[in-house]
């Protein structure tokens, strides 16, 4: 680790809950999290605070719709005013701007601030998506600044990383999003009966349906052979593996995963509370760099 340079304020990285990591990360290099809502029954909870997924997936099997809300403005004010007091600057990664307003918010809440902070430094960074692969660009943006980067130097290595990185998904059916609206009901009931697995990307910030495959073997197996194409530039990465309470399916990735980039790391990290609301309930993510830029490794 380099000598950070004295005379700047040192950075403290925050990020929101759809930002999964594991929670080693979080305490290695002290990243905040601020949580966003989530509405069962008309009654709001705070995000992986006074909800667990368990009692979130309790909910949806038994028929409720949650909704989701951002992160309050004034959670925003008084985390970015506590950093600030204490001499620090602020970098904010965000959820997808294309899937939230919390990126917006945020900027205004920072634009207020600065009036009182005329000397502090904050930003905020679209992160272009969520889940793990939030949670991969703030743990090498962390690196970077326990390296001693600057806040500028921070900005640009994060929003290239958020241009860059790679994310697929595939769930089990269509069911949950023929429930929420994001399907029709006929494409739904088809894919379930027909057992077509949709392959999920991440595009412009919002999920897409990129193709579809017969099976979860198959579908498994697109994920891997685009991953091992995709970053044979940088096959010595950490690669990330989400599951949407379906372990044993994210450890059957994590082998396939490793058999061809023997070279990677691997990690596993459930998928949060918000972006379950918007998957259901079963499903695996892989996310990567296809380069190495200008992430840690």
């Amino acid at each position: 680790m380099t000598e950070k340079t004295m005379d700047r304020a040192p950075v403290h990285l925050i990020v929101d809950s759809t930002c999964d990591m594991p929670a080693e990360w979080k305490d290695q290099y002290d990243i905040i999290t601020m949580p966003l809502g989530v509405v069962l029954n008309g009654k709001e909870y705070k995000d992986g605070v006074d909800l667990s997924l368990d009692e979130l997936h309790d909910a949806m099997r038994a028929g409720i719709i949650p909704k989701t809300t951002q992160v309050p403005p004034g959670e925003m004010l008084e985390t970015f005013r506590a950093c600030l007091n204490r001499g620090e600057d602020v970098l904010y990664i965000a959820f997808s701007a294309a899937m939230s307003g919390t990126f917006r918010t945020a900027s205004v809440v920072m634009d207020k601030l600065r009036e009182d902070y005329p000397d502090r430094r904050m930003a905020v960074v679209d992160s272009k998506g969520g889940c793990l692969g939030s949670g991969l660009l703030a743990g090498r943006v962390a690196e970077l600044l326990a390296d001693g980067a600057d806040l500028d130097t921070a900005v640009t290595a994060a929003e290239g990383m958020a241009e860059q990185e790679e994310y697929l998904f595939t769930i089990p059916n269509l069911d949950w999003m023929v429930k929420g609206g994001r399907v029709g009901h006929m494409r739904g009931y088809l894919g379930d009966k027909l057992n077509i697995k949709p392959i999920l990307d991440v595009e412009n910030g919002m999920i897409c349906v990129v193709r579809k495959v017969r099976g979860m073997k198959k579908a498994l197996g697109d994920l891997v052979d685009h991953l091992a194409e995709s970053a044979a530039g940088w096959p010595v990465q950490i690669v990330g593996i989400a599951h949407s309470a379906d372990l044993a399916t994210a450890k059957t990735l994590d082998s396939m995963v490793k058999t061809k980039l023997p070279q990677c790391r691997t990690v596993i990290c459930e998928i949060g509370e918000v972006l379950t609301t918007h998957l259901g309930i079963g499903g695996v993510a892989v996310f990567w760099f296809p380069t190495k830029g200008t992430a840690a490794e």
